[in-house]
């Protein structure tokens, strides 16, 4: 199945309100010019400024609109990059996982702001990075401490920058967050299609693959970001081993770190809070799987994840906070203890998946039209021979209804059925 080209869709209703949303706290004032730039010192370089870039031109592509600091950001931004343009100190005999991490959003960043925009800005950016940082990882990666023995006890904090390294890595209690990076590798990737970079992501990947992932505790959210990273190579490539891996991912993911409401515990096997990012990356992976493998389990997993997870997460100024994890010994649903809004990361991520939810609204399959998330929408497809307005309130009424405004072709329309679904009326019969 084929993703619809955004620029096809019109999304109103219940995402158009979130998306308005979250552009709104993405303009105030931590993420304004004079402050969106975080000290040199900051344990995290580039994940402030890059998801934060990333929030901007999601929602822009959502609305349709020119985010007011967007231009004023990126004159300023090469101010604060390093002399290899990216944030914090130049590696060299030790890798911090949290400086790759946080760089990894940023690259995400420049290169949905290269693809959007073709400046030459963000490609020497992305030329840059990946000449002077990038194709020196392997070496680094070869040595990344997978067994707990040699890892050691990294306590429970989440963020935290150990100090001492291990295996000329320092690592971080977000723990696996050096296979976030897998996500923008696979973006540069798109725009540098080097030898040297599809080696780092192989062997990234494989070694990626090796880790227990449960017994190590791994944050779920760098598990799901990496998978994420995996599923664009396997687009890059063709390669159906990278797409079993994915599915073997979100299996362990569902089977081992999501809430009864379809969020996510923040590390594997500890169910002490959820994490908005995670959730975000649960539905991206969840849609991306329907899409490659047609599976109706995966477009339910979407629906459920934005449903129960997704909607409760947004709070009312359009930032994302962490919850409780709910279990079935705690089924009482409610904001996280003192994490009212996770806006140093997780608020950014809102606008992202609030974007891939809306590129959710169809797919295409030949001349068969799938819909399997509801939203109110105007599309135009194939070619602009066909036209379809989609009403729908978003409310319990489980009424939606389809205009066909403009059909000069003939084709099928697919309709995703909850499968708690009773029956289905269409057009006045059951």
């Amino acid at each position: 199945m084929d993703f619809i080209s955004f620029d096809k869709i019109q999304t109103y209703g219940d995402l158009q309100l979130r998306a308005q949303k979250n552009l709104q706290r993405m303009e105030t004032e931590p993420f304004q010019p004079e402050k969106v730039f975080q000290d040199p010192a900051y344990n995290w370089p580039g994940d402030w400024e890059g998801r934060t870039l990333l929030a901007l031109i999601s929602d822009e592509k959502v609305l349709g609109v020119s985010a007011q600091y967007m231009p004023e950001i990126m004159q300023k931004l090469e101010q604060h990059l390093n002399a290899d343009k990216y944030f914090g100190e130049q590696v060299k005999g030790v890798v911090s996982e949290q400086l790759l991490s946080g760089n990894s959003w940023f690259l995400r960043a420049v290169c949905e702001h290269y693809a959007k925009y073709q400046d030459a800005q963000c490609y020497n950016i992305v030329k840059s990075i990946h000449d002077s940082l990038l194709v020196r990882l392997l070496p680094f990666y070869e040595q990344y401490p997978t067994d707990i023995s040699v890892r050691g006890n990294l306590g429970e904090a989440m963020g935290d920058l150990l100090q001492t390294s291990v295996n000329g890595w320092r690592l971080s209690t977000d723990t696996a967050c050096a296979f976030i990076p897998l996500d923008g590798y696979t973006a540069v990737y798109d725009v540098i299609p080097s030898e040297q970079l599809k080696k780092l992501i192989e062997r990234c990947i494989e070694i990626f693959d090796s880790i227990d992932k449960v017994g190590i505790r791994c944050q779920t959210h760098a598990t799901l970001s990496g998978t994420r990273g995996i599923l664009r190579f396997y687009r890059q490539t063709g390669n159906s081993a990278y797409l079993e891996k994915a599915k073997e991912l979100f299996d362990l993911y569902v089977s081992d770190g999501m809430t009864v409401n379809f969020a996510n515990y923040n590390w594997f096997h500890r169910p002490e809070w959820t994490e908005g990012c995670a959730v975000v990356d649960s539905f991206i992976v969840a849609m991306e799987l329907f899409a490659y493998t047609g599976e109706y389990y995966y477009a339910q997993m979407v629906n459920r994840i934005y449903e129960n997870a997704f909607r409760f997460s947004q709070r009312y100024n359009g930032g994302l906070g962490c919850d409780i994890c709910t279990t079935e010994t705690q089924p009482i649903l409610r904001g996280g203890d003192g994490i009212f809004e996770a806006f140093w990361c997780c608020s950014m991520r809102c606008g992202e998946g609030i974007y891939r939810l809306s590129s959710f609204q169809y797919l295409t399959e030949g001349d068969t039209v799938i819909v399997p998330l509801y939203n109110a929408n105007e599309v135009r497809l194939f070619d602009g021979a066909v036209s379809l307005l989609q009403e729908y309130d978003g409310t319990n009424t489980s009424t939606v209804r389809f205009v066909v405004k403009k059909a000069q072709k003939a084709f099928t329309l697919k309709l995703y059925v909850p499968a708690y679904a009773k029956s289905v009326c269409l057009n006045g019969e059951v």
